[in-house]
């Protein structure tokens, strides 16, 4: 087991060894691990120097609100014009009770269903904006609603926009890695 001792500035060797090169270089690798270890006891995603896409950079906001008296056709019709895949859905009394996607709309018409509220699947969590794309568990579901730090729905977010951001992250912090371990050999060499 590592034991993290760099905090206060030491380092795990003497100052015999050949390079003060290669001391920077263990030094700065025994902080990555430890920083990589701390943040796994924290559930927390590393932030040494990687970009981390939050849900709010990567979401649809929007107003628009559909309600369950909604006919599907007049939805359907909707999501043509304004280019959705997906809307939430809302009570008579403004609460969310789901979301709709345009196959549930068609599905709807085929099976002869009028309103909204004959289509709609519930929705199974409502993601914070301020959570790191790489750590949601997205699921199954279609899209998730979104909400701000004052509990305000302000959109939502389809599985195309977070398989999405989830690859553009992950490429991210593949770049940031390769950096380092490709600039590993300068301090090898030297030692």
């Amino acid at each position: 087991m590592l034991k993290c001792n760099t905090t206060r500035g030491e380092l795990p060797f003497s100052k015999t060894e050949k390079t003060r090169k290669a001391q920077h270089f263990i030094a700065f690798l025994i902080k990555l691990a430890c920083n990589l270890h701390h943040s796994r006891n924290r559930k927390r995603f590393p932030t040494i120097g990687v970009a981390i896409l939050l849900v709010k950079d990567v979401m649809t906001r929007t107003s628009l609100k559909l309600y369950e008296t909604d006919e599907i056709a007049e939805v359907l019709d909707l999501f043509a014009r304004q280019h959705l895949d997906c809307a939430l859905v809302y009570d008579l009394r403004e609460q969310l009770i789901g979301m709709c996607t345009t196959l549930h709309l068609l599905r709807g018409i085929y099976e002869g269903k009028r309103f909204v509220k004959d289509i709609v699947v519930e929705h199974e969590q409502i993601l914070a904006e301020d959570a790191a794309v790489v750590e949601v568990d997205f699921g199954d579901a279609p899209c998730h609603p979104v909400k701000n730090e004052h509990g305000d729905i302000t959109g939502f977010l389809t599985k195309e926009q977070f398989f999405r951001a989830y690859g553009r992250a992950t490429q991210l912090n593949l770049r940031h890695y390769d950096a380092i371990f490709n600039s590993a050999h300068n301090g090898i060499i030297s030692i």
